[in-house]
């Protein structure tokens, strides 16, 4: 998991490299179902009948190399070329796990088992550190016993201090989901929808006491200067705001100017009350905690909190207990356990925070411990780590403060928690829900934001059990619910069930069987029957007007993806032109990853938003 700057990082990028439908299909036809194919290396020999493709391949492969094989790997950039490359030769076990690798850190976790199940199978003598890999994917897809049979598998093969510590630690995350799995809480979790969650990175929610605002920090192209962060392949982070109304949760707003700069901001928690609030601030680099009061409806310039808190390394999160008296803050400081620790300071006499203590061995680790939240009555502790019993990832866990100790962290269960990284959970005042970053089935982007419901089983009668609410969490199967604040999204018409006469102008419909090469605008020949029926429609009402429109999942970058779905447009409309169409009865626009029809985070949704419709315009 990475960070806001180093630590819990939620890049756009991160999870919006998706395969494009025709990928699988192409995955399907002529890699993954041939199951005796042999590894083809990139080799000129293996490809005289196409030099000019082989030479083509090898350079996309050595492009995606260079953006993998770097100190701050482009792992979007890196697919783009290795997709180009396997699109030429899909039969190579190098590029199928270089692939995987790619998706892998995208948390696209279906994919990269496939390819890595791909890799092993073109080549069962590579390189050991395959079987991790592997282990991995089947992790990241919640298949624990597959990955533990390759954790140990890896830990047999190879005998490195290395190899030996991560397989160690990942048989002990996948030994902790099958116990946690047992028993999972009893939630709703539920997406806050389109209004707050995009094909970006949402993260890092706090809550006003009467759950009224919601403040934020995201990565988006609308961040403040424009810029991105050259090492973390992404935008530079903001703070937001959105307001609860009856129709749901508000646009949200950049917060301002005297928080949010051309740099790193990031929303941490709010102090005793809702008007005053602790931001994460870069500081070139260090990464600083700092705070600001709400004057007149506006934020106040930030104030650091002190030499006492912010060193020369990375802090990252912060809170304050309900009596204001001690803050617990995340950072890197010499001295801890290991990564970053979990630090309290109390106020002093003066107003000012006073030297930091590190909180103890029951709750630091080796590894990190983050995003730290306080309960309203200040006997809770909730934060992540990727140690302890976690599942994979950051996972979140609770402490309870007893005799001014805090005692051994409890995992708060899965399906809460889950193979990627859950983080940032924040609970209302009453304690019986929260809202946290995290990325389940439904997930728009790479990260969103979920209100976790708890819920328990009350007998009432016999035979007869009702759900409530209850004040404090409980280890309690998940039901995600519809939320009403998400924009309904209109799906387009079949055209293969419409009648004409009576669809109305505005409708727009979809060409079902619209068929592309893959990451090209080339019309593929089983395309044809559908087209030839949207010709005779046309042929028909010789007076309608149409606007083709091209869409796609959030697969690449938007920019490539708008490219993408304009030049898919102007082929349907080029073939209608080329077939008779007078060219003034056309429009074609594409509207790249703006206009989903389904969630991006499974395939199926993926597929379904990789679509051609047209627009009835006049007729």
């Amino acid at each position: 998991m990475n960070n806001t700057i180093n630590i819990l990082v939620y890049s756009s990028q991160e999870a919006f490299t998706k395969v494009r439908l025709y990928l699988l299909v192409l995955l399907l036809g002529f890699g993954f179902c041939q199951t005796n194919a042999q590894n083809i290396e990139f080799h000129r020999y293996n490809f005289e009948n196409d030099i000019p493709g082989y030479k083509e391949a090898v350079k996309n492969k050595i492009r995606g190399d260079l953006n993998l094989r770097t100190y701050f790997p482009d792992h979007k950039i890196a697919l783009e070329y290795y997709l180009k490359a396997y699109e030429f030769n899909p039969n190579n076990a190098i590029l199928n796990r270089r692939i995987g690798i790619c998706y892998l850190h995208l948390n696209q976790g279906d994919y990269a088992l496939q390819f890595f199940e791909r890799s092993l199978e073109l080549s069962p003598y590579q390189n050991y550190y395959i079987l991790y890999l592997l282990g991995q994917g089947y992790q990241n897809n919640q298949n624990w016993y597959k990955a533990i049979d390759s954790y140990r598998n890896y830990s047999r093969k190879d005998s490195s201090r290395n190899a030996q510590k991560q397989s160690k630690k990942r048989l002990i995350e996948c030994n902790s989901a099958l116990k946690l799995i047992k028993e999972p809480v009893k939630v709703k979790i539920v997406n806050l929808g389109m209004k707050i969650n995009t094909v970006h990175s949402e993260y890092r929610p706090i809550v006003s006491a009467d759950e009224t605002q919601l403040i934020f920090t995201a990565r988006k192209p609308i961040t403040t200067g424009g810029m991105s962060d050259p090492f973390l392949k992404d935008y530079f982070e903001d703070i937001y705001s959105s307001t609860l109304q009856d129709s749901g949760w508000s646009d949200p707003v950049n917060i301002g100017t005297n928080i949010n700069s051309e740099f790193h901001e990031a929303s941490l928690n709010f102090v005793n009350n809702d008007n005053t609030m602790l931001v994460y601030v870069d500081d070139f680099g260090e990464g600083d905690i700092y705070i600001s009061t709400l004057v007149d409806a506006s934020w106040s310039s930030l104030i650091s909190l002190g030499e006492n808190i912010n060193t020369d390394v990375h802090e990252s999160s912060a809170c304050v207990s309900p009596d204001g008296r001690t803050l617990y803050f995340s950072s890197e400081r010499n001295g801890g356990k290991g990564g970053l620790d979990i630090y309290s300071s109390a106020l002093t006499d003066t107003g000012t925070w006073g030297p930091a203590q590190n909180i103890g061995d029951n709750i630091n680790t080796e590894y990190n411990e983050d995003a730290v939240f306080i309960s309203n009555d200040g006997n809770t502790l909730y934060f992540s780590s990727s140690g302890h019993n976690s599942i994979g990832g950051y996972d979140v866990f609770s402490s309870t403060l007893i005799e001014g100790k805090w005692k051994k962290p409890e995992n708060i269960g899965y399906p809460i928690n889950t193979p990627f990284d859950d983080s940032f959970f924040v609970l209302n005042k009453e304690g019986n829900h929260g809202y946290y970053t995290s990325t389940h089935e439904d997930c728009y982007g790479s990260n969103d934001i979920y209100k976790v419901i708890f819920i328990q089983d009350t007998v009432v009668a016999p035979d007869t059990i009702v759900e409530v609410i209850v004040d404090t969490p409980v280890v309690i199967t998940v039901d995600t619910i519809p939320i009403p604040d998400t924009p309904k999204v209109i799906k387009p018409i079949a055209f293969s069930s419409i009648d004409s006469q009576i669809v109305e102008i505005g409708a727009s419909i979809l060409l079902e069987n619209i068929f592309f090469d893959v990451a090209k605008s080339t019309l593929r020949d089983e395309s044809r029957e559908e087209l030839n029926k949207l010709l005779g429609l046309l042929q028909k009402h010789f007076t309608m007007k149409i606007e083709i429109s091209g869409h796609t999942d959030n697969v690449g970058s938007e920019e490539s993806n708008q490219v993408l779905s304009e030049n898919r447009a102007k082929a349907v409309v080029d073939y209608l032109i080329e077939n008779g169409i007078d060219k003034s009865r056309l429009v074609y626009k594409g509207y790249g990853e703006i206009q989903p029809i389904a969630t991006n985070g499974t395939l199926e949704g993926r597929q379904q938003n990789r679509r051609t419709e047209f627009k009835i315009l006049g007729k």
